[in-house]
């Protein structure tokens, strides 16, 4: 049995290697290769398996891999890029769980000076950060860590598993195969994509661009709302998915001439020991400009990402969690035709009502095509239909006790903005039918929403 396991490397193409490697099981195990359960996460690869401090699921990977075996699978894929980081010492205690199968290490390295600016992206991305853009101009510790000091990485998993065992490529399009790190990969698996292998219509972990960081940067600051940053921070990757990013860097020339530098004298023993053919003089093409000419365009850059908010404000990012009583007040707004929320829900209030969110890019799989949306509520004096049009696609007439309503993905525009709108059929004020002196105008009483992905 032959075991792959795939160790990453920051900001290598691990998030697409592992997106492709589950939508493509089936195509997978009929080539006789399987993509262990054990300790899986479906986006996140075996983190299960490898974050445990005690490793205490390698027994189970064990016996999967034996029964694996037993069904004709000849071939074992795991894949977490935090790997990298694990100590020697449960480096050992793995390659000793799986020591009787031939084990592969295969890492992507990329040039430092690019790691350094997307995985700050990416940590702006998570959480908010201590660091701001500025502080990488003068501090060159935060340019030059040790964890992209890929001579000392390599030289400890050669220590565990051999040096033979190493499969190393260089994360540059031109160095890839088809310019593609899952083909490159399915190449070190010894396999070939054909008609059959299912490629993602969309790209997988959306780096931020210098514009948005600015502007998180600035609001950190200030604000201490992780659901609400969640939010914005899909909001600004809806926007870099569809418009593509303001550019990628954020250093300087100087910066990134030291941080090449810094790291010539191990880059050159990589290539050395661990490449086994390159094209390039030296480890990476370094063809590529990498720096940012003018950090004072990131304020403009930051005032301008604050517009397209402002644009989209009206569209709230939602994840479909079930609204009811005063929750349902985050999208029917009373500026949207709905008074004021009670505890058990909220009143339509005039002619029209409208419902408006936009399904986050970040959550919501690109494989599954139908959104279904199910209203829950009641009707006021002689109303008991709702005239309800959602975008281009549904335009009927129901009752709204429940009822759900399917709406295709791919027909929705590029932000995914829904609006649901509810012609009322005869909106009453209770003070006119004697009921009081309340002078709203009510027709439906809504009082759960939630959607569902589908298909």
């Amino acid at each position: 049995m032959r075991i792959y396991l795939h160790i990453g490397f920051p900001k290598t193409g691990s998030t697409a290697i592992q997106a492709h490697l589950v939508m493509n099981r089936q195509w997978l195990s009929s080539r006789g290769y399987a993509l262990a359960d054990t300790g899986h996460s479906e986006g996140y690869g075996h983190v299960q398996l490898f974050e445990d401090p005690a490793l205490s699921l390698l027994d189970s990977l064990k016996q999967e891999i034996d029964q694996l075996q037993s069904q004709g699978i000849e071939h074992v894929i795991l894949s977490f890029e935090g790997v990298v980081t694990l100590g020697r010492k449960k480096l050992e205690k793995i390659h000793a769980a799986l020591s009787e199968h031939e084990i592969f290490i295969v890492a992507y390295i990329r040039e430092q000076s690019e790691v350094v600016q997307s995985g700050y992206f990416q940590a702006a991305k998570q959480r908010p950060q201590k660091r701001i853009i500025a502080d990488y101009h003068s501090n060159k510790k935060l340019i030059t860590p040790k964890h992209i000091n890929y001579q000392t990485t390599l030289e400890k998993f050669e220590g565990v598993f051999g040096r033979e065992a190493l499969i190393i490529h260089v994360y540059e399009k031109e160095a890839l195969k088809e310019q593609d790190v899952v083909v490159d990969f399915l190449a070190i698996l010894g396999l070939e994509k054909d008609d059959n292998f299912v490629k993602a219509a969309t790209l997988q972990n959306i780096s931020l661009d210098p514009g948005a960081v600015y502007l998180l940067n600035m609001l950190d600051g200030y604000f201490n709302d992780a659901e609400g940053r969640e939010k914005l921070v899909d909001t600004l990757l809806t926007r870099i998915a569809n418009e593509g990013a303001k550019g990628k860097y954020f250093l300087s020339r100087e910066n990134t001439d030291y941080i090449r530098e810094f790291y010539t004298a191990s880059n050159r023993y990589v290539q050395q020991r661990y490449i086994k053919s390159s094209d390039y003089q030296d480890l990476f093409s370094y063809s590529k400009k990498t720096h940012c000419d003018n950090f004072e365009q990131f304020a403009a850059m930051g005032s301008e990402t604050l517009e397209f908010l402002n644009q989209y404000n009206k569209f709230r990012s939602w994840q479909g969690v079930e609204l009811t009583g005063k929750d349902l007040q985050s999208l029917a707004s009373p500026a949207d035709g709905w008074s004021s929320p009670e505890p058990w829900g909220v009143w339509s209030d005039n002619d029209e009502s409208f419902l408006r969110f936009r399904l986050p890019v970040t959550t919501t799989s690109p494989f599954k095509h139908t959104l279904a949306i199910t209203l829950t509520g009641d009707y006021f004096e002689g109303n008991d239909q709702t005239r309800v049009i959602i975008n281009d696609q549904i335009d009927e007439t129901v009752s709204l006790l429940e009822h759900e309503f399917r709406v295709s993905i791919p027909a929705l525009d590029q932000y995914r903005t829904v609006e649901i709108k509810l012609c009322h059929q005869h909106p009453t004020s209770p003070a006119d039918i004697g009921a009081g002196d309340d002078i709203r105008r009510l027709a439906y009483a809504l009082k759960k929403l939630s959607y569902q992905v589908i298909d």
